[in-house]
């Protein structure tokens, strides 16, 4: 009881210097003037200059405007190995006596694909 007492009473105390001291609530937000709301959230003409806070919401908004698209070709296997010529990969059906005996060293060194 000793225990739960004291717990009780510096919970107690806790809550009162919470409640007596001049706590003001503050936001953490950033002032939409300074975000170029009077602008119209100005997109930055650049991509470097995109973290600027005059530039920070607008160029969010049209960051596809400031990067380009990563199209990327399609990924293409280049393991010549005997599982893809099984498979009726074109790429693996049709190969020269060197490249074939090259491609089984290398399975035979590293392993299967």
């Amino acid at each position: 009881m000793p225990r739960f007492l004291a717990c009780l009473r510096i919970g107690l105390a806790a809550a009162a210097l919470v409640l007596l001291s001049d706590v003001r609530s503050s936001s953490a937000a950033p002032e939409k003037s300074n975000l170029g709301k009077a602008e119209g959230y100005p997109v930055a003409p650049a991509l470097s200059r995109s973290r600027e806070e005059r530039y920070r919401a607008g160029s969010f908004s049209a960051l596809d405007t400031l990067v380009p698209p990563a199209a990327w070709p399609p990924h293409r296997s280049r393991c010549h190995c005997r599982c893809q010529r099984r498979s009726g990969d074109a790429s693996g059906t049709h190969l020269g006596a060197e490249r074939d005996a090259l491609f089984r060293g290398i399975v035979a060194h590293y392993g299967r694909c």
